[in-house]
């Protein structure tokens, strides 16, 4: 499952790259500098549910303490603890 998924996102990014810089017309002022915008503005937009998916998760976790709640928020916020990925590099003493 994990493995099909992830060749579906490969394809689906080489699809919006190909529709994006080249199927999609060059805008008349900016030129190819806007088309970078058909990349950024939905990456955006999925930050902002990943954001969204944890923040339920831990409200429901808060509400419930059911542990799957937890699992999901922690896997939507990131791999490095909650830290930032200087202070996880530099205190080694942190676990």
């Amino acid at each position: 499952m994990t493995r099909t998924l992830g060749w579906l996102a490969l394809v689906g990014l080489v699809a919006g790259l190909v529709m994006a810089f080249g199927v999609a017309p060059r805008e008349l002022t900016q030129g190819n500098v806007q088309r970078i915008m058909y990349i950024h503005v939905p990456a955006v937009w999925v930050a902002y549910l990943a954001f969204l998916v944890a923040c339920g998760a831990s409200i429901a976790y808060l509400l419930t303490r059911r542990v799957d709640a937890d699992q999901l928020a922690e896997s939507r916020r990131g791999g490095h603890g909650g830290r930032g990925t200087r202070e996880s590099r530099a205190s080694p003493s942190c676990s």
